[in-house]
């Protein structure tokens, strides 16, 4: 167990167009408790307990205004962001096979986010009186084009930036395996499999409807294979992993992504006994995925479609050869 104070101080200047200078300095202070728990049940069997506290650091990007070349759109910075915190709490159990030849891992967990960080809506709504009103009020007004074509016209038109929700979670399940396939003859052949269901959601600070954090995906796999031919001095294996669909989520566009499986190979051997000759190669899919960009006009709560991208993203198979050894 351990309990840390992290001190960080944020100095940060917003130069506005007329030449105002607007100054932040802020300190932070947070205390990061961590307790960790490990019990031995058997000779063979774990059972582990994990609270931990942390606090994320600030990315740059959340603090300039940037251009995007992947969305086509510029990007406002938010110099008032604050770092997030979570409280991590799991409970792994692990079996370790006799003889060293494997393990099984199962892990539950639960995660609480405070000062999420998430692109938050920063548009200067006003009703018919040109008051300044909050998001919904503004959006439970009559539809009128006239007050819609005042509020792009005004400031910032409808924009957004980096910011902080109160409040978002986590949860999910995680399973390791890793075995020595000497059951079937191969002793120095070894498999990984991971599988993580992890759900993160928050609210969406567009739609206020409750959704997965931007481009996260609930379900991730992952497979490892390595036989060492020792006899032989080589080595060859496979990496597979794949994902389940995301979405990324802003004030004026809705992209779901369908993301294929990524599949790597090797295989290396000792040469001339010093030097090492490597093949790897990946992309053998062809494909990196697909997904449908849905760009709305002003602001998605409009419905206002403006145009529907369909894209499929293809990808060259790649063969590297290298050459490793002291000359």
């Amino acid at each position: 167990s351990s309990l840390t104070t992290e001190f960080s101080k944020i100095v940060a200047d917003n130069i506005f167009i007329n030449g105002d200078i607007s100054r932040r300095d802020t300190s932070f202070t947070y205390l990061k408790p961590r307790v960790n728990f490990r019990y031995d049940v058997t000779g063979q069997d774990q059972l582990r307990i994990l609270i931990e506290k942390k606090v994320s650091q600030l990315n740059f990007n959340s603090f300039v205004t940037r251009f995007d070349p992947q969305e086509q759109i510029f990007k406002f910075g938010n110099t008032n962001i604050r770092p997030e915190q979570t409280w991590d709490f799991a409970l792994t159990y692990e079996h370790r096979l006799p003889n060293d030849s494997g393990s099984f891992e199962g892990e539950i967990f639960y995660r609480k986010y405070t000062d999420h960080i998430s692109t938050v809506d920063f548009t200067n709504y006003v009703d018919f009186n040109h008051a300044a009103i909050d998001v919904d009020s503004f959006f439970a007004l009559p539809p009128d084009q006239a007050l819609r074509d005042f509020v792009d016209d005004n400031g910032e038109s409808y924009s957004a930036k980096s910011g902080n929700i109160p409040s978002a979670k986590a949860y999910g399940v995680k399973l390791k395996s890793n075995l020595r396939l000497g059951f079937i003859g191969v002793p120095e052949a070894t498999l990984s499999v991971n599988y993580t269901f992890e759900k993160r959601r928050t609210t969406d600070q567009f739609t206020g409807l409750e959704r997965n954090f931007d481009r996260h995906s609930n379900h991730r796999v992952s497979i490892n294979f390595r036989h060492d031919i020792k006899k032989y001095q080589a080595t060859y294996g496979f990496e597979a992993s794949m994902r389940s669909d995301s979405a990324r989520y802003y004030i004026n566009y809705y992209w779901p992504d369908q993301p294929a499986a990524n599949i790597k190979a090797f295989a290396e051997k000792t040469i001339f006994g010093d030097y090492k000759i490597r093949l790897e190669g990946e992309g053998f899919t062809h494909n990196r995925g697909s997904s449908t960009f849905n760009i709305y006009n002003d602001h998605i709560l409009f419905d206002d479609l403006y145009e529907r991208q369909e894209k499929h993203n293809k990808r060259p198979i790649e063969v590297r050869i290298s050459l490793q050894g002291t000359f």
